[in-house]
């Protein structure tokens, strides 16, 4: 083999290291560059120019390398180095100074530095690091322009108001027929009596400056300076090297954004987009899903000879039920949940006899280890942030508490606590070949020493037919994901109607008379509380108010679902 430089391996080399861990974090993803701002883009842009062009000059890459590498199994040349040897073949290493190497051309070498830079530029640079970066001189230069109000002196400070509807009683108090205003005495403000450590108004920028130094300097004596501060210090390391595992452990979960849930559904139906498009969609688009579900339709239309009719209705509720933020805040994060199209058919039956297995088979017995291992490092970092706090003589634990969560009303969600059987899940929405009824039924399973009960739903085929709205698919995967899901309708605006006997039915509907003044009245005829006849009606469905019920659907099944499913 023909020797090759040094510059033009290391430079390859460095080419794919870089776009193999871009590529891996998703970053070439098209989600990922549209959202980018026009800032984030161009300081890319400009790195990627820039340096790239700076790195092709400071390596001197227009120029032969010194040395080369070649693999030979023959004779070798005088000063060669072996760095690898295998079987008579041996990976060798000199000086170039009989013959020059092999070289890329100057333009490969040229392309390879700005790809290599361009890769470290979208690892770097996004929205949140570039807006740091250009509020930096801001805050810079606004560094001391905040004063400390001025004192304002006795004879200067604000007479309390009086209260209004004692004009009376101060009248009375001041020609002396009473000695007390009782209830009618002026509210004096409390002083709060609060050190200000910023500039003040005469104080010149040095001074400034100063202070501030030799006060940082002071906290950090102190804090060093305590009681037993060696005690402490040699008793906190004792501990965090006895957690270490957990310590890395959570430092390289948030590194590599690892899964914080896992929930699955495996459904016989084929995918809505294809075999190719899944796989394209699995390695280059990866949060593609945050997109799709934001900014859903609320109907779905298909035709009766649509082979993946079912499958996009499939799709389309799940999204809905689960992530559409018109309705409220998601209940997760899309990434964390998967549809497995094509399962088979009996894939909960599997599940049930050797469920190890067949997480295996269908790719994720990693991904549902990774999060029993996190939730467990997790209640082991949240221990010893306790003994921490306990060593530090601290009541209170170290780590920042996660703010609950709240409605647009302000009123708090509630939510269930992580826990194997509510960070983790597995569902069946299966198909069957005959016009059967709807059945539900329950497996218990054991999967890496945990017990988990599965939800298997076996719906009908009937449900292929030509529907613009899927309200059978969205009763069925509401009570497919939450365990008990039935919808009510005490949120539903038909029950005070109902009760009235304010009901509409096709009839309203059938004559061609006054046809217009019963359509006030489908605001009161709820879809899923079994007025299934309007899913065969699309001239009524194109005025419908479907969003006026489905709204209160999805809210009443995410309410049930926080109840039984979460993420760390």
């Amino acid at each position: 083999m023909k020797p090759i430089g040094t510059k033009s391996i290391t430079t390859a080399s460095l080419f794919l290291l870089s776009f193999g861990v871009t590529l891996s974090e998703g970053h070439f993803a098209a989600e990922s560059i549209a959202n980018l701002s026009p800032a984030a883009a161009f300081s890319i842009g400009t790195f990627a120019v820039l340096v790239g062009t700076w790195f092709y000059r400071f390596w001197r890459l227009n120029s032969t390398s010194r040395s080369y590498i070649r693999i030979s199994n023959g004779p070798r040349w005088e000063g060669e180095q072996v760095v690898l040897e295998f079987k008579g073949y041996a990976l060798l290493a000199g000086w170039a100074e009989r013959k020059a190497p092999e070289e890329f051309s100057h333009g490969i070498l040229r392309t390879l530095s700005l790809g290599i830079c361009l890769c470290i530029a979208l690892l770097c640079f996004n929205k949140h690091t570039v807006d740091l970066m250009l509020d930096t001189p801001r805050k810079l230069i606004g560094a001391g322009t905040q004063f400390c109000p001025p004192e304002v002196p006795e004879k200067e400070k604000p007479v309390p108001k009086m209260k209004p509807g004692c004009e009376l009683m101060y009248r009375a108090y001041s020609l002396g027929y009473v000695k007390s205003l009782g209830s009618c005495t002026p509210d004096e403000e409390e002083e709060k009596l609060e050190l200000c450590t910023l500039r003040q108004v005469d104080e010149p920028y040095l001074h400034y400056t100063v202070r501030l130094f030799f006060s940082h300097f002071d906290h950090v004596v102190k804090k060093f300076s305590g009681p037993d501060v060696t005690e402490k210090a040699r008793k906190r390391l004792a501990k965090q090297l006895q957690h270490f595992d957990a310590l890395i452990g959570k430092e390289r979960n948030v590194v590599m954004s690892t899964p914080k849930a896992s929930h699955h559904i495996f459904t016989n139906l084929p995918s809505p987009h294809g075999a190719l498009a899944e796989v394209w969609r699995k390695w280059f688009q990866p949060n593609d899903c945050m997109l799709r579900f934001k900014n859903m339709p609320h109907t779905l239309k298909t035709d009766a000879k649509e082979y993946t009719g079912t499958s996009r209705a499939l799709e389309h509720a799940y999204g809905q039920m689960l992530f559409h933020s018109k309705y409220d805040e998601g209940v997760g994060n899309c990434n964390e949940y998967k549809i497995h199209w094509r399962a088979p058919v009996d894939s909960c039956d599997r599940l049930a006899k050797n469920p190890e297995a067949f997480l295996r088979s269908q790719g994720i017995a990693e991904e549902v280890q990774t999060v029993l291992t996190r939730l467990k490092k997790r209640d082991e970092y949240k221990k010893l942030e306790s003994d921490l706090a306990r060593i530090a003589g601290s009541a209170q634990p170290i780590g920042t508490p996660m703010k609950p969560e709240r409605s647009e009303s302000g009123e708090l969600k509630p939510r269930v606590l992580p826990a194997p059987q509510t960070i983790i899940s597995f569902q069946c929405f299966v198909r069957q070949e005959k016009d059967t009824q709807t059945e539900n039924k329950t497996h218990p399973v054991k999967v890496f020493g945990q017990n988990f009960t599965v939800t298997e739903t076996r719906f009908p085929l009937q449900g292929e037919a030509s529907k613009k709205i899927r309200v059978d698919v969205l009763k069925n995967l509401g009570a497919t994901l939450a365990d008990g899901f039935h919808y009510t309708g005490y949120l539903s605006h038909q029950s005070a109607n109902t009760a009235n006997q304010w009901q509409t039915g096709p009839e309203a509907f059938d004559g061609e008379n006054y046809v217009f003044t019963h359509l006030e009245n489908l605001k009161s005829t709820d879809i899923f509380l079994g007025n299934d006849w309007l899913q065969d009606r699309e001239d009524l469905l194109e005025v419908y108010p479907y969003y006026y019920h489905l709204y209160h659907f999805v809210q009443l099944f995410r309410q049930s679902y926080r109840m039984q499913r979460t993420h760390l």
